[in-house]
């Protein structure tokens, strides 16, 4: 907190001409809603609020207008207002900052026997929520920096900036202080502390940027990550066991300089804790009170003894307090000596064993956390055999070795394959391994033969290989296959004292018969095997051209049309191709792939989207689909609408009939029917000139109809009858 003792002028000078010119109640509220709760009395008491960012050190909203939302707490919150006296649910700031006013009236006038308390709550979006504890003694201006922390996006780094000036004694111009949510002050730079670049000379009047980070997760900072690590402590340069609970960096750059030192002071900083972090000695939570080294990674990255503190406890965080002249990454961090782990692996082989040598390794992890210690690799060709194993390891820490496979080409299940070590710094330890062969090498060739033609020359094949034993699937494999082609087969897959392989197409329109369906192999062990597989196509392809002939004046550009594949026998719709022709593209393939069994033929029909026109013929029988190098010759013709005057009478085989009743009439290649009112079996209808119609009439709830094509403007209908339907119609 800073007292200032300066009234902000505007503001003063408003409430002194509101209150000249009359009671302030009498005045309009600006802000409809809230309410005015000061009459006469001008305020004796300010508090301001800067809300900064503390990545960037800046006042947040000062670039885009946004606004921190803030909230007021507390035992004496309903006395804190607005500056023109308004109480609010919320008060928003303007460019980073926002002012505050104590109700001039008791009980809200502080004095060191009335302390005014409440509480402000900030509030930005994609930031930590940040609350201040605010105390006011005495009447006066008050001014508070709250700083507003990013929520952690980069997984547990917090970085903190700030700008400063220095002057030509290499001092800044006042003290540099960061606050966090964890401590009020958790790094101060005094005012005193003279700026040093690499080579000691001072930085003078320079703008410096400070960068302090705190690291949550410790495998984010560019540090040593291993558990062992070079210390210096003193005059004694050793390896140890280096556990850090907190870590933090400090940087500093002026102009083109790092700055690397100061003198005449010291930086102190404030370490948090890593939450959850425990003691890796007794692996239980740290408490107040406890005593932790403190460290500065040197040039060499070495890990320097800077003192040992005491934790201490602010905010229900845990801290450790470093005074340093140097800037660097500075941790705490519990250490433990090392001791040597040293033992014999007696490694046997299963007689089951197809492929040898074999790789293991022998890992070493401490077991509370899984942090790595070593491995060593070994070789193994035949039983026994017996490998030394040594590792230095924390002498307090409980350990957990593990056999690992480090070549998949032939792998194995160690037995056991993990081993807790409960006292690793006493005697040699001896451990023994049985590997139980579970992979093998396959090493062969299929040569792929094509007994007739496919619809495409080059395809797909999957290969799937089996335990012949257990039928478990080991593992698929593709090939791209054509007529005589050779696949050389070279993989890794789970032991099997003999395979079964079996084919399959992984495109539909490929799909085939193997001959044989299934390979046995015998001795897979056995490298260089060939096999022969005869493919019978299941589909073959149907191909041919449409050759489409013109006839009138069509406009320029494509013609859409859509081509049905349907069963000859059923009818059923196989499907739908769509193609496109123009006055200068006439010839146009067509291909499809139809199961060899099928008979089909093909239905021309115009998309009703694009340009209208006449298809003859409209329908074209194919049969057997297995064929190529077919042309279908289409006549094309434009749309003429006329006006056609349609006679329709029922044939009976005594007499004729002349109906009134509702007809049916679609173009051949329409799905759905119109309907048409036929009045003594006469009606008018525009057509489509030289369009194949379907017309008919319902008798007996069955559609009776016939196709015509449309010619001229009088169309005659008749519809033969048996007795029976005649009779329907009562006659």
């Amino acid at each position: 907190m800073k007292k200032i003792n300066n009234i902000l002028p505007i503001l003063l000078s408003f409430f002194l001409m509101v209150s000249s010119c009359g009671k302030l109640d009498e005045v309009k509220n600006p802000l409809d809603g809230f309410k005015l709760i000061i009459d006469y009395d001008i305020f004796n008491t300010f508090i301001s609020f800067r809300f900064i960012d503390t990545s960037t050190g800046e006042l947040i909203g000062a670039t885009d207008g946004s606004s921190v939302a803030v909230s007021i707490t507390g035992q004496h919150k309903d006395g804190v207002v607005g500056q023109l006296g308004e109480s609010k649910s919320e008060h928003l700031s303007f460019s980073g900052l926002l002012t505050l006013a104590l109700n001039p009236k008791d009980p809200y006038v502080p004095s060191s026997g009335n302390l005014i308390q409440f509480i402000v709550n900030a509030n930005y979006e994609g930031y930590r929520k940040q609350s201040l504890n605010v105390v006011i003694s005495e009447e006066g201006n008050y001014s508070f920096e709250v700083y507003l922390e990013k929520e952690e996006t980069s997984g547990g780094v917090r970085e903190y900036y700030r700008e400063f000036n220095v002057g030509s004694n290499g001092t800044p111009n006042d003290s540099i202080k960061i606050a966090s949510l964890d401590n009020e002050s958790f790094f101060i730079l005094p005012d005193d502390a003279v700026l040093l670049d690499s080579a000691s000379n001072i930085i003078s009047n320079e703008e410096v940027g400070l960068w302090v980070t705190i690291y949550e997760n410790f495998n984010l900072a560019p540090i040593p990550q291993s558990l062992v690590v070079e210390t210096v402590e003193g005059d004694q340069v050793s390896q140890q066991s280096f556990d850090i609970v907190s870590l933090v960096k400090v940087k500093m750059r002026a102009g083109n300089s790092i700055v690397s030192s100061i003198k005449g002071a010291s930086i102190n900083l404030n370490i948090p804790l890593k939450e959850g972090v425990l003691n890796p000695i007794t692996w239980e939570n740290f408490a107040g009170g406890q005593k932790v080294k403190t460290w500065e990674l040197n040039k060499e990255n070495a890990w320097v003894n800077n003192n040992e503190e005491e934790l201490k406890e602010h905010g229900g965080r845990l801290f450790l307090s470093v005074a340093t002249n140097r800037l660097s990454f500075y941790a705490g961090a519990v250490t433990q000596p090392l001791c040597i782990f040293a033992g014999n692996a007696i490694f046997s082989l299963d007689e089951n064993f197809i492929m040898k040598p074999v790789s293991p390794s022998l890992y070493c992890y401490r077991e509370a956390d899984l942090r790595y210690l070593g491995h060593i690799p070994y070789t193994i060709s035949g039983d026994l055999h017996n490998e030394a194993f040594e590792f230095y390891v924390p002498q307090n820490n409980r350990l957990l070795l593990e056999v690992v496979n480090r070549d998949n080409t032939n792998s194995f299940k160690a037995t056991p394959s993990q081993r807790l070590i409960h006292t690793p710094c006493v005697d040699n330890r001896l451990i023994q391994i049985l590997l139980e062969p579970t992979s093998m090498d396959y090493n062969g060739s299929f040569v792929f033969n094509f007994l007739e033609e496919f619809p495409n020359e080059e395809f797909q094949v999957r290969a799937s290989f089996y335990d012949v034993a257990s039928g478990k699937h080991l593992l698929s494999q593709d090939y791209l296959v054509s007529d005589g082609k050779k696949v050389e087969v070279s993989t890794t897959m789970q032991q099997a004292s003999s395979l079964k392989v079996t084919f399959s197409a992984l495109n539909p329109d490929n799909s085939f018969t193997a001959t044989p369906n299934e390979i046995i192999i015998q001795e897979p062990q056995v490298q260089g095997q060939e096999y022969q597989v005869a493919l019978s196509p299941e589909k073959c392809l149907l191909s041919g051209t449409f050759e489409f002939n013109f006839s009138g004046q069509f406009p320029s550009g494509d013609i859409d049309f859509k081509v049905e594949v349907r069963d000859e026998t059923t009818n059923n719709l196989i499907e739908n191709i769509y193609l496109k022709c123009s006055e200068t593209e006439l010839l146009v393939p067509f291909n499809i792939v139809l199961a060899k069994s099928e008979r089909a033929y093909l239905k021309v029909k115009r998309v009703v989207s694009g340009t209208k026109f006449h298809v003859a013929p409209y329908e074209f029988s194919i049969g057997d689909v297995c064929q190529k190098g077919l042309t279908w010759n289409v006549d094309i013709s434009p749309v003429e609408m006329i006006t056609v005057d349609i006679n329709v009478k029922a044939v009976c085989p005594d007499t004729e009939i002349i109906p009134t009743l509702t007809g049916y009439y679609r173009l051949v290649w329409d799905e759905e029917w119109n309907e048409v009112e036929l009045v003594y079996g006469n009606t008018t209808l525009d057509l489509e000139k030289n369009g194949t119609y379907e017309m008919g009439i319902i008798v007996d709830g069955e559609l009776v109809s016939e196709i015509y094509t449309i010619t001229g403007p009088s169309l005659n209908l008749e519809f033969d009858l048996d007795q029976d339907q005649c009779d329907k119609f009562g006659y």
